[in-house]
Order: C-alpha cells, then sequence, then structure tokens
C-alpha cells in the first residue's frame, strides 16, 4: 500500500477498513474547513491578548502541537478533540507570526493566504487531471528532502553560535535563500499530492469515519507548511521591493 510522508496518515492501521460506517471525501472536507476555521479564529484572537502572555502562549502552543499529532498519531479515537487543539494551538502561532510579517509589511497576510489557497487548488486540479500522481519514488525523495532538511537545520543552527553566515544564507534575502523557500513550497506541494493520494485510498478502502479527524489533520499539517513558506517567500519578495 501507498505511504505518505506525512505521520499522521501513516497512523491509520489496516484494521481500520471495511467497516460500515465509512469515511467519505465530504467529511474529510468539512473537517479539515472546521480545522483552518479554528486556527483562523485562533490567530485573531491571539492578536487581542497581552503582550506579556504572548511568548508562554506560544511556548504551550508549540508543545500542545506536537503533543496533538502524537495522540491523533497513537490515540485515533481521540484524533478530533487532538486536532481541535493542534488547529487552536498552530493558529495561535500562526496569528502571531503572521502579525510579526504584517507589520513589516502592510498586505502580505492577505497575499500569503491567497498564494496557499492558489497552491493547493492547482495541486488539488493537477493531481485530479493525473498530471501529478504519487509512486513510490516520489515517496523516496520527499523523505529524503526532509532528512535533508532536517540534517540542514541541525548545521545551521549550529553555526549560528559562532557565525550567522549560515543563517543568513537559507533563512535571510539573498538568492539563495529565496530559492530555498520555492524549494520547500515545492516540497509542501508534493507532500500534498502524497496526502490527496492516501485520503483516496482511505475512502476506496472503507477506512472507518472516525478516522476523517485524522485524515484532516494530516491535510492541514501540509497546508500549515505551505503556508508558513509562502509568507517567508513574500517577505523576501516584499523587503526587496522596499529597497
Amino acid at each position: 500500500m501507498f505511504k505518505s510522508n506525512n505521520p499522521v496518515f501513516n497512523s491509520i492501521k489496516q484494521d481500520t477498513y471495511y467497516t460500515d460506517n465509512q469515511a467519505t471525501y465530504g467529511g474529510i472536507t468539512t473537517k479539515t474547513i472546521i480545522l483552518l476555521l479554528v486556527a483562523v479564529l485562533s490567530g485573531i484572537a491571539a492578536l487581542m491578548m497581552p503582550a506579556s502572555l504572548l511568548y508562554p502562549l506560544l511556548i504551550v502552543s508549540a508543545i500542545s502541537s506536537i503533543i496533538c499529532v502524537f495522540v491523533a498519531l497513537r490515540k485515533p479515537k481521540y484524533s478530533a478533540i487532538a486536532s481541535l487543539i493542534y488547529a487552536l494551538g498552530e493558529g495561535l502561532s500562526l496569528g502571531l507570526l503572521t502579525a510579526i510579517f504584517e507589520g513589516m509589511y502592510s498586505g502580505i497576510a492577505t497575499v500569503a493566504v491567497i498564494t496557499t489557497l492558489v497552491i493547493f487548488a492547482v495541486t488539488l486540479g493537477l493531481y485530479k487531471i493525473k498530471v501529478l500522481r504519487a509512486s513510490k519514488a516520489l515517496n523516496k525523495f520527499i523523505l529524503i528532502s526532509l532528512i535533508s532538511l532536517i540534517l540542514l537545520n541541525i548545521v545551521v543552527g549550529i553555526s549560528s553560535i559562532f557565525t550567522s553566515s549560515l543563517v543568513e544564507m537559507f533563512y535571510g534575502t539573498g538568492n539563495i535563500a529565496l530559492i530555498f523557500s520555492i524549494v520547500l513550497i515545492i516540497l509542501g506541494s508534493l507532500m500534498l499530492v502524497q496526502d490527496f493520494e492516501r485520503s483516496k485510498i482511505m475512502v476506496e478502502m472503507g477506512v472507518d469515519r472516525n478516522y476523517e479527524w485524522s485524515l484532516a489533520l494530516g491535510l492541514m499539517v501540509s497546508i500549515v507548511w505551505i503556508y508558513v513558506e509562502a509568507l517567508r517567500l513574500l517577505a523576501i519578495i516584499f523587503s526587496r521591493s522596499d529597497n
């Protein structure tokens, strides 16, 4: 069976198939929209909180998001609660992150949201007409890319103790940072292709409806990835237009 590099999808076990209460595309779509709305409302609420609470809330939201994904992996019957809490935590973090970038470059948030929606729609469209298809080769490519990205971040993090050159190279506003951001957006789009394929397989094989929340959470993880990278790419572009 096809496997996705998104760990939330890989948490679904074979014994959840062939039930009378099966997941549907409509159910997965509805729950994904619910999670996105919760994240948006959480992000708006974050902007209204006292500044003294922001850093503690960021720490709590980061930890809770990791825990919620882990819970969704191991305890699917709690995936609805875990997914909603994840959306709350991610919304808080993304709201504050977006506010920071919006303060630097007016209008960037709107463009980032539109960019993310366009990328999602185009990727889904290309998947539907079979221009983009999931495969074992694609799975290996994304896995290698993710491992390489982790190793790169470790190297950059360690080097930042001694010099800021690598940080500026990959996460600054130069040409390499620009290309790197584009590559990460493409990687996120390919992860979406895997997620679409995984959802298709789950529905066709009759996965239990309780797993619609897990599938929605998996899609949201990829969407958040794309949004963050789109925001960073736009920040680079906006900073250059100001110079």
